[in-house]
């Protein structure tokens, strides 16, 4: 999966320098900064056997900086903090008597995403839609606490992962600076807790425009 996703970064980017290199534009385009809302969903084949605090549904936040550097192309690059929190509660008969055991999980997942965009219209109509590919840097943190008939236990860990996702968004203009941006993206993991991992993400928010 890793080779055709750089690959169609790759493509991507020089589609979109070799249009910015034909479209001679001079004007300016003003940078801007967006507050969402963006749920992701597991939409794996295997999303059912999961592993403790592999979740099927985070709640995320993303916080963007957008730049429009040419007529149709923009960036952006911001942190996206999603988090799920799990309690498993397990009953086990060892022959005599049933012992009990309790997990309460808490994850975040913090990520670092840089988007590139292609609009396919000027920043002076009221909709502005746009195709978008990104690629997330993630950082996973969970920490688990056990509590069963033996006593009490906890751990924790972090690590790296990486995502790539695409999918289509728009900015409806409610005044001069404000709009409504949203967006729905089909992603995948290129390294995660397990292969063949694909997710759904929603995005709603504002966006002002400086």
């Amino acid at each position: 999966m890793k080779k055709p996703a750089f690959i169609l970064i790759l493509l991507f980017i020089s589609i979109s320098v070799k249009v910015i290199g034909q479209d001679k534009v001079e004007k300016s385009y003003p940078w801007s900064f967006s507050f969402s809302y963006s749920p992701k969903i597991d939409i794996s084949k295997n999303n059912i056997n999961r592993y403790f605090g592999d979740e099927s549904y985070f709640v995320s936040f993303d916080h963007m900086i957008d730049h429009r550097f040419s007529k149709h192309f923009s960036f952006s690059f911001g942190v996206d903090v999603n988090k799920a929190s799990t309690v498993i509660n397990l009953q086990t008969y060892n022959g005599a008597n049933y012992e009990s055991e309790n997990y309460s999980v808490k994850t975040i997942l913090i990520e670092l995403p840089i988007q590139l965009n292609y609009h396919f219209r000027d920043t002076s109509k009221v909709f502005d839609p746009y195709i978008k590919i990104a690629v997330r840097n993630g950082f996973f943190y969970q920490h688990t606490e056990n509590y069963s008939s033996n006593g009490f236990d906890n751990y924790e860990g972090i690590r790296h992962f990486n995502f790539l996702e695409a999918g289509l968004g728009s900015y409806l203009k409610i005044s001069q600076r404000v709009s409504f941006k949203y967006e729905t993206s089909i992603g995948f993991g290129i390294n995660y807790l397990r292969t063949n991992y694909f997710y759904f993400e929603g995005l709603i928010g504002l966006r002002y425009t400086l």
